[in-house]
């Protein structure tokens, strides 16, 4: 081999080793925008991807889980490289969002981990979840306040009574 194939060669090999770590670096920060996040966050995604049929992404509506779901879950902590805490937050995050409660509809059905139906709502928990919805719902915008040529006099008159 000459010189020339010598560095022709290197090149190549220089060039196909910049591709790569480019590609690493790509699929690092794909992954580095879930991490970054909130603890809980970063829970509810290792949940989604360990358990799609009980936590649906977000196309997708939410469904009743099973009542006694946190404990099999902290069961599953080790397994799920979670903390006791990340899995509580990741929890109440999850049940505490209008979609969850707008899913807790009298007889739906609900689910475990695997996506079994294990029981249903009961119509005093979709009572309990209507009025959730209503008292976090956000507000009716108020109407601006409009200053009719009454209500510019009174608020003149109210101005000079003061001063």
């Amino acid at each position: 081999m000459g010189y020339e194939q010598l560095a022709e060669l290197r090149s190549m090999l220089a060039e196909k080793a910049r591709r790569q770590a480019e590609e690493k670096a790509s699929q690092d920060r794909s992954q580095k925008n879930v991490v970054d996040g909130d603890a809980s966050v970063r829970a509810i995604d290792i949940l989604q991807r360990r358990f799609p049929k009980a936590f649906p992404r977000s196309p997708a509506s939410k469904v009743p889980l099973q009542l006694a779901i946190l404990s099999n879950l902290l069961a599953n902590a080790e397994d799920l490289s979670l903390s006791e805490g990340d899995i509580r937050a990741a929890v109440a995050t999850w049940c505490r969002e209008p979609r969850y409660w707008a899913a807790l509809t009298a007889g739906a059905l609900r689910r475990d981990l695997a996506g079994n139906l294990v029981g249903i709502v009961t119509e005093t928990e979709a009572r309990r979840a209507r009025y959730w919805l209503r008292k976090h719902a956000s507000p009716t915008p108020k109407p601006a306040l409009t200053l009719t040529p009454v209500g510019i006099l009174q608020l003149r008159y109210w101005i000079s009574d003061d001063w």
